[in-house]
């Protein structure tokens, strides 16, 4: 503090400069008090938050803090201006106003600051409150629409109602009436029931009384049938009695005309025996020089009338006594030579041979020998023999029944 001077002189009248902040500082102090209190009562269905609700008490803080600064400073400019000279003064003061602008900008600043959030939330909650009206409006009418839709279903529904109430009560009157109807039908028909019972009665105890004859007129006829069935059955033990010896002579009969044509088949069959075979049916075969004496098996047969050659085996069978006529052809084309023998049982009859040096080459033979039933008879290739067929069918067996014996 700076000590006063009893002789200084009296203190001048406060500047323009100050007079115009300390005005402007009374104008704006009302409109901040009306702007507070505006925007608390504006919403006042509106939660404000804590930190908002702090905004007032700093306001007034302020301007009272300033208010005591500005009553401090005029104070001491007052009291300067009586201690120190006029221009040192003037210094100062113009420094002390330039700060207290300095000072009254930057708290408008904030106060402008503090009003902009201000209006900012307020808005921000005018337009969460629009939404939820919004919000609030779409669910009223979508729930009224559901209701009007549920109004719809339950007076269609009530129609139907009443719609089955009013077809039931006819069915009830129907059925009653068909019910009236049936009972006079069961009543007239009892009635008809208890006159066909009597009828039926009736009609028994005729009954009783034709079966009763029918039953003596029955028996009677069982009595005749008895007696007629006994003389039949003599007269069909008699006829079966002949018929089982005229069938006994008829099967001796039968039995001789069977043997008689069985021999003559058997003399038929044995009159036609003729057979023609050669080695191969297609193709070239060519058999040796074989080993040892082999049994030649003449597979293309186009001839075998009494089937008693086998081209399976090779042998011709006898089937009755008499003489057969027998020829075999031989064919080769080595210098090997080709060289056989007809046989009858294990008996060499007739052979064939021929060699050259070079192309092909034949033999041939035929005899006539008297056969028993069951004979055999075989053509058959020497030991280191060769013998050739093919398509042409050059190697041959062939023989026939000449006449029995």
């Amino acid at each position: 503090m700076v000590k006063r001077d009893e002789k200084a002189p009296s203190v001048p009248p406060l500047a323009s400069e100050e007079l115009l902040l300390l005005e402007l500082l009374l104008r704006l102090l009302p409109q901040l008090k009306l702007q507070i209190t505006h925007q608390t009562s504006r919403s006042p269905q509106v939660k404000v938050p804590i930190y908002q609700k702090t905004f007032p008490q700093d306001i007034y803080a302020a301007l009272r803090e300033m208010t005591a600064s500005l009553v401090q400073l005029k104070a001491d400019m007052r009291f300067l201006q009586t201690q120190e000279p006029a221009a040192q003064q003037k210094t100062e003061v113009d420094k002390l106003k330039q700060q207290q602008l300095e000072q009254a900008a930057q708290q408008k600043t904030e106060v402008d600051n503090l009003k902009q959030q201000q209006l900012e939330q307020a808005a921000q909650l005018k337009t969460e409150v629009d939404k939820l009206k919004q919000q609030l409006q779409e669910q009223a009418a979508q729930q009224k629409t559901e209701v009007d839709k549920l109004k719809t279903e339950v007076d269609k529904q009530k129609t139907e109602v009443e719609k089955l109430k009013t077809e039931l009560e006819k069915l009830n009157k129907q059925q009653l009436e068909q019910a009236a109807q049936q009972k006079t039908e069961v009543d007239k028909q009892k009635t008809e029931v208890d006159k066909q019972k009597t009828e039926v009665d009736k009609l028994k105890q005729q009954q009783l009384e034709q079966a009763a004859q029918q039953k003596t007129e029955v028996d009677k006829l069982k009595q005749q049938q008895i007696e007629q069935a006994a003389q039949l059955k003599t007269e069909v033990d008699k006829l079966k009695q002949q018929q089982l010896e005229q069938a006994a002579q008829q099967k001796t009969e039968v039995d001789k005309l069977k043997t008689e044509v069985d021999k003559l088949k058997q003399q038929l069959q044995v009159r036609q025996v003729a057979f023609s075979a050669s080695l191969v049916v297609a193709g070239i075969s060519r058999i040796g020089p074989v080993p040892s004496e082999t049994t030649l098996i003449y597979k293309y047969v186009p001839t075998n009338i009494g089937n008693a050659y086998n081209s399976n085996s090779g042998v011709f069978t006898a089937p009755v006594r008499g003489a057969y006529h027998f020829e075999w052809h031989f064919n080769g084309d080595t210098s090997q030579g080709s060289a056989g023998w007809l046989v009858k049982k294990s008996e060499k009859v007739f052979a064939v041979f021929e060699q050259q040096g070079t192309g092909f080459m034949s033999a041939s033979n035929g005899v006539t020998l008297l056969l028993e039933v069951g004979d055999v008879v075989f053509v058959r290739l020497t030991a280191g023999s060769v013998v050739f067929d093919n398509f042409n069918h050059h190697t041959t067996f062939s023989g026939h029944l000449l006449f029995t014996m």
